[in-house]
């Protein structure tokens, strides 16, 4: 079994070596990149794990493990954690191992999880970066025929007063009628 070894923090405690320790109030969050294994070393553990919903079921929840309880946790899932204690009070110790390729989540599950769910979501951004650019040409478009029609209201308006003008300035004959 691969064991993945974390970088050194304040929550290293030498009560459970090799384990990593939660204090009350606080939360640990995780992403993990391939294939691991959690397990509550000392304490108890609530555990939510988040992941891509693939295949018709989805393992996605909380979890309360207890001192030697186990959860394997898959690629690509989100891992939020902190001690639980019936009585609210007492530090978690945790252990995150790798899991050995024999286990890891098969190669669909590592395809749906790292190429084709971004890739579905690129392509939902791009249609919503395409509708805007739509909407925008649209509404200058629209904004432009409506400049165009006042223009062409206003020319028509100018020129037929000019005309009207020019039809009452005109000699006018002048005749009796007897």
């Amino acid at each position: 079994m691969k064991h993945t070894t974390l970088p050194a923090w304040p929550g290293q405690t030498p009560a459970a070596p090799g384990a990593w320790r939660l204090v009350p109030g606080r939360a640990m969050s995780l992403m993990a990149g391939e294939g691991a294994v959690l397990k509550a070393v000392e304490g108890g553990l609530w555990v939510t794990l988040s992941m891509p919903a693939v295949g018709p079921a989805n393992d996605s929840g909380d979890f309360f493990l207890l001192s030697g309880q186990s959860l394997s946790v898959p690629a690509g899932a989100h891992v939020v954690m902190e001690p639980w204690a019936r009585d609210g009070r007492g530090d978690a110790h945790f252990d995150w191992h790798a899991l050995p390729v024999a286990h890891m989540a098969p190669v669909s599950v590592r395809w749906q999880v790292g190429v084709r769910q971004p890739l579905t979501d690129l392509r939902a951004g791009l249609a919503a970066v395409g509708a805007a650019v739509a909407g925008l040409v649209t509404g200058l478009a629209g904004g432009l025929v409506g400049f165009a029609a006042d223009l062409i209201a206003l020319t028509a308006r100018i020129l037929g007063f000019r005309a009207l003008m020019a039809v009452s300035n005109a000699p006018k004959a002048q005749s009796r009628i007897s």
